[in-house]
């Protein structure tokens, strides 16, 4: 979501440059659509960023190491254990770890083929 934002507003940017300054409806609309989605996402950036850094923050001080997070705590006490067994899903998280990285590819390639498609200002548009 806060690619999509950045490429529209972008985009938006890029418009309300082009613009013939007869059309100064079309010109401060996109303006300020473009900054308003900007600070958005930079604000949704913000946030998702405090979130992780929080988070990882609490896992690491153990935190989150009570019964709720820990499986077999409350029926066994301090006894307790969490048996990992990772048989027959090397193949899962092989492919998880695979399809993780296309899709990161994809995303930053369509958006650096955005980048490259407003890299040249297109001509500008005179207005009716």
């Amino acid at each position: 979501m806060i690619l999509f934002l950045t490429i529209i507003s972008t985009l938006l940017a890029r418009i309300s440059e082009t613009r013939n300054e007869r059309s100064t409806i079309v010109k401060g609309f996109t303006a300020f659509i473009a900054t308003a989605f900007h600070k958005i996402s930079h604000l949704l950036a913000f946030i998702n960023v405090t979130g992780l850094i929080l988070l990882s923050c609490f896992q690491f001080s153990n935190f989150l190491d009570n019964c709720y997070c820990n499986a077999s705590v409350i029926g066994r006490g301090t006894d307790s254990y969490v048996a990992v067994s990772y048989e027959g899903w090397i193949s899962t998280m092989r492919n998880s770890r695979i399809g993780a990285t296309i899709l990161a590819t994809s995303s930053v390639s369509i958006y650096m083929f955005f980048l490259w498609l407003i890299s040249t200002p297109p001509p500008v548009v005179d207005d009716l």
